[in-house]
């Protein structure tokens, strides 16, 4: 399951059920960031909301607009304040959903 707990502008985003390897934070003006293997990551909702991850052998969680809330998919894998965001032609990303407070 793919979690976010929002407090503010900062979003901790918790993956569980997998080992992950590296996780790409995009931002919305600067380059990709690719942060190590963990399982809980802190983003600043202000620079940016999407994200994906590998996990064993390097793979990206492979993700597809038909994954969205909005389809029905289940719960058990897309938590609270994530959804799916098919918005960019190079493939699809978990997006961050919470507002950010300025």
């Amino acid at each position: 399951m793919v979690n976010a707990v929002c407090v503010g502008s900062t979003a901790t985003v918790t993956v569980s059920g997998v080992a992950v390897e590296s996780m790409e934070y995009y931002y919305y003006f600067k380059p990709l960031d690719r942060v190590g293997a963990g399982n809980v990551y802190s983003f600043n909702l202000d620079e940016g909301r999407r994200f994906n991850f590998t996990f064993a052998g390097g793979y990206y969680a492979g993700l597809s607009a038909e994954m969205s809330k909005r389809y029905g998919y289940p719960a058990s894998f897309l938590g609270q304040n994530i959804d799916i965001d098919n918005s960019n032609p190079l493939g699809a990303a978990f997006v961050i959903t919470c507002p950010s407070v300025r």
